[in-house]
């Protein structure tokens, strides 16, 4: 019996109920009744099989339900291990009468799941649910139509005065120069680091000035601040011609930019999570946000996005920055970052303390083929309460050829530790646990693993990317290794697939004797 629907079947009895599971999906009368792995089934044996012969003048109705009943009481029933236990198995004997139910496989119907993980995340998590909800005009692509949508009736403008008072507070405290300390810092004046990035004092002014610590603005804590400054003046400005050469990948311009301008201040200096932040690269999401269409409203996939990289609340999983470097011509990656951002701003917004005077706020940097960086703030710009409400935005670009603009974007991502670390104290730390709450319940609900995952090209500035990037069908699409006769053959060895890295399919087994790592070779949805 499948899921109280009766099935006569042969099968051969030294195959273990793994391998028969597979030979049934097999079966034409019966494969479209078994749309899930054998894994996420349960399997019983029918201490007293269930007779189909009819008893006088029953009809089939009679005893239709009468072997349901058989099938579904529990002290008839001994559940089985599928890859352990062999159809001959099913009876003391091995002997199989043609008019009998031995075996019972059940599994829960994956669109009831979904709809009871939906009606789970309203009751039970309603305000943050809804403020993870984007619409997308197409699960193919991303278009700048579905930013706008997103906002809500908020706009992105490069006009700051259009904006509420708090994106000016904000671009006020990243435009403040980095302190370092007179007393401390003219005592070692002769320190090669510093005496190299004063080589550059035009740039040096426009980042650093000398005065006293003050708690708002980002103070220099080593050297090692002065060191990335002058690396980067020196090779990037002088390499630059180099970077925007048409053989130059895209992975290169994003180590590049990773590298220079996000890694000194958000990686290089933080050595713990003291300052309430972290910093990641090709990382999904801990946490989903939920699609519809104009066309299937309420009809909700879970979609994970996966960033080039972030700096996320060790805590609450939630980013303060995301970032993508070069996408194609029609910017779909520049459009997907900022729907993103635009969930995120109203999800930040409930995960601040009730007493919180801030407003959450998310940078999103976006870096296309000319290394001229876009750069946004994003912001729940109406009222203090969570849901939908309009987000907006405002964009800042810096063109990455120019000293004065690498100057500028530099002492900005200096002054965002400062301002993000002052934000993460914000957080409400009994909602530290929503996001990851949010994720548990959301396995129920299918994903769009189906859609083609993010690549780069290897021989072009621009990176060709497909406009969906979901981190969790990394995950999923495990090639040969989703046929269950492997997956039979891996458990009956004790192995389980754990993940799977990007870019070269490596599947990672574990079992309770040792780890093992199988890697193919590099393949074309890998790169």
């Amino acid at each position: 019996m499948i899921n109280n629907m009766i099935f006569l079947v042969s099968g051969v009895p030294n195959d273990s109920l793994a391998e028969f599971f597979a030979a049934l999906r097999r079966n034409p009368d019966v494969a479209g009744y078994l749309q899930v792995p054998y894994n996420e089934c349960e399997f019983h044996r029918l201490t007293s099989p269930a007779s189909l012969a009819r008893n006088g003048s029953e009809d089939d109705d009679t005893i239709l339900a009468r072997v349901t009943r058989a099938c579904s009481d529990a002290s008839n029933r001994i559940r089985l291990s599928p890859t352990i236990t062999t159809v001959g198995e099913l009876t003391d004997n091995g002997m199989f009468a043609s008019n009998c139910v031995y075996l019972v496989i059940d599994f829960q119907d994956p669109q009831l799941e979904s709809l009871n993980a939906i009606r789970q995340l309203r009751r039970d998590h309603g305000n943050l649910f809804t403020c993870l909800q984007v619409t997308a005009s197409s699960v193919k692509a991303w278009h700048e139509e579905d930013v706008d949508r997103n906002l809500q009736g908020g706009e992105v403008t490069m006009d700051i005065g259009r904006l509420p008072r708090e994106f000016r507070q904000i671009q006020d405290a990243l435009d403040k120069k980095c302190v370092y300390h007179s007393t401390i810092y003219d005592l070692f004046s002769r320190r090669q680091d510093l005496a190299s990035a004063l080589k550059y004092r035009t740039q040096f002014d426009r980042v650093f000035k000398h005065g006293l610590p003050l708690y708002d603005v980002a103070t220099v804590t080593s050297d090692a601040e002065f060191s990335a400054f002058y690396s980067v003046l020196r090779r990037v400005a002088s390499d630059m011609s180099t970077i925007l050469d048409k053989g130059t990948t895209s992975s290169v311009k994003s180590s590049i930019f990773t590298f220079c301008f996000v890694q000194p201040p958000f990686f290089f200096e933080i050595h713990d999570d003291s300052h309430g932040f972290r910093y990641k690269e090709e990382q999904s999401w801990s946490f989903p946000l939920f699609v519809d269409t104009p066309s299937m409203r309420d009809d909700w996939k879970t979609y994970t996005p996966r960033n080039d990289c972030m700096v996320v609340s060790p805590q609450h999983g939630i980013p303060f920055i995301i970032s993508e470097v070069i996408s194609d011509v029609k910017e779909s990656d520049c459009w997907r970052m900022l729907v993103e951002a635009s969930a995120l701003a109203r999800a930040g917004q409930f995960l601040l303390k009730s007493t919180s005077k801030k407003r959450f706020f998310i940078v999103a940097l976006y870096v296309d083929a000319n290394m001229v960086v876009s750069r946004y703030i994003v912001m729940q710009s109406g009222d203090n309460n969570v849901g939908h409400k309009l987000v907006s935005i405002y964009q800042k670009s810096f063109d990455l050829k120019k000293a004065n603009e690498q100057a500028d974007f530099m002492r900005e991502m200096y002054n965002l530790t400062t301002q993000i670390t002052a934000l993460s104290g914000e957080l409400d730390q009994d909602k530290r646990l929503s996001l990851r709450d949010i994720h548990a319940v959301a396995g129920n609900v299918p994903s769009l693993s189906s859609a083609p995952q993010k690549t780069r090209t290897t021989g072009s500035t621009t990176a060709e990317r497909t406009a969906w990037t979901h981190g969790p069908q990394d995950e999923d699409n495990l090639g040969v290794f989703e046929a269950d006769d492997i997956k039979n053959v891996l458990h009956q060895m004790n192995y389980k697939i754990e993940f799977v890295l990007r870019r070269v399919r490596v599947l990672v087994f574990s079992s309770i004797w040792t780890n093992l790592a199988i890697a193919s070779s590099t393949c074309l949805d890998c790169e």
